[in-house]
């Protein structure tokens, strides 16, 4: 018997098949969301233990996944794609990392610092001019410099410069 929720459609409502096709999903469901939780950890605990000043973004998770459905006078867009986005997103749990990378740094004596995510991928990491990246488009390319590069490295270079700019002085 298949692990998909195809099974359990097929099933006889309030049949024995279809509590034991139930259950079938429901154990595989669990084994998948025990595995992501298993990574989790072990990525975050990785994480802290090998860095001592770790720069996140402070991501708006809440209003990032929030419905696309609208009103009934006027009725969002895409509706079937925003779902399926959030899906994914709440699947990742970025919420949760940040959570776990908070309690283990403070374990472990390292530091998270939050950086505002405005504008991360769209300012060049190296001159600091403001370009336009569509949200589907994976280049960031400078207009002033012509440099081109992944957008989330570029991303990540600028939240790096601003944990440099925001980190705590020394404490010796």
């Amino acid at each position: 018997m298949g692990l998909n929720s195809k099974v359990l459609t097929r099933r006889k409502k309030g049949s024995a098949g279809r509590q034991k096709a139930r259950q079938t999903l429901r154990r595989f469901d669990r084994h998948i969301a025990d595995r992501r939780d298993d990574a989790r950890h072990k990525a975050t605990t990785r994480l802290v233990q090998n860095h001592g000043l770790l720069g996140i973004e402070d991501l708006n998770v809440r209003a990032m996944t929030a419905s696309a459905r609208g009103a009934v006078a006027e009725p969002g867009r895409q509706v079937a794609q925003k779902a399926g986005l959030n899906r994914r997103m709440l699947d990742v749990a970025p919420g949760e990392i940040r959570r776990q990378l908070t309690y283990k740094a403070g374990w472990t004596g390292r530091i998270v610092i939050a950086i505002p995510p405005a504008y991360t991928s769209q300012d060049c990491s190296a001159c600091g001019m403001r370009g336009h990246v569509a949200r589907g488009e994976r280049m960031f390319a400078c207009d002033a410099r012509g440099d081109e590069m992944d957008r989330d490295t570029n991303a990540a270079r600028n939240i790096r410069a601003g944990d440099q700019r925001l980190r705590p002085p020394d404490r010796r």
